[in-house]
């Protein structure tokens, strides 16, 4: 069970290491244009208001920082999931020795195996 249970992470981390690699491309050119999408669509007159002259700088780093803090929390969301779920499979694993529904209650819910 181990060494299927080590197979599997080492899968899933490859996986998430090369979506990486596919996706922060993208971010970085979607950032890019988030950025530059101001000097495109105009500030509102409430955001010259209250930004003043800086209207068009500040919204376009807030669209930016937004944008990525929101990939930075989409990403690590996906890496926990897929820890969880692999850690979770080995537990349910481990527990249909004792039993379907153990087994089968780990499986849908994730929780982690009482330690006997």
């Amino acid at each position: 069970m181990q060494e299927v249970w080590e197979a599997i992470r080492v899968g899933a981390n490859s996986y998430l290491k090369r979506q990486m690699k596919s996706i922060l491309p993208a971010i970085i050119v979607l950032t890019i244009a988030l950025f530059l999408s101001v000097w495109i669509v105009k500030p509102t007159d409430e955001a010259v208001r209250e930004f003043g002259n800086n209207a068009k700088i500040i919204i376009a780093i807030g669209r930016s920082v937004a944008f990525i803090v929101g990939a930075s929390f989409s990403m690590l969301v996906g890496q926990l999931g897929m820890r969880m779920a692999v850690q979770a499979n080995v537990r349910a694993c481990a527990a249909s020795k004792k039993g379907l529904n153990e087994s089968l209650s780990i499986a849908y819910y994730g929780v982690p195996l009482p330690v006997c």
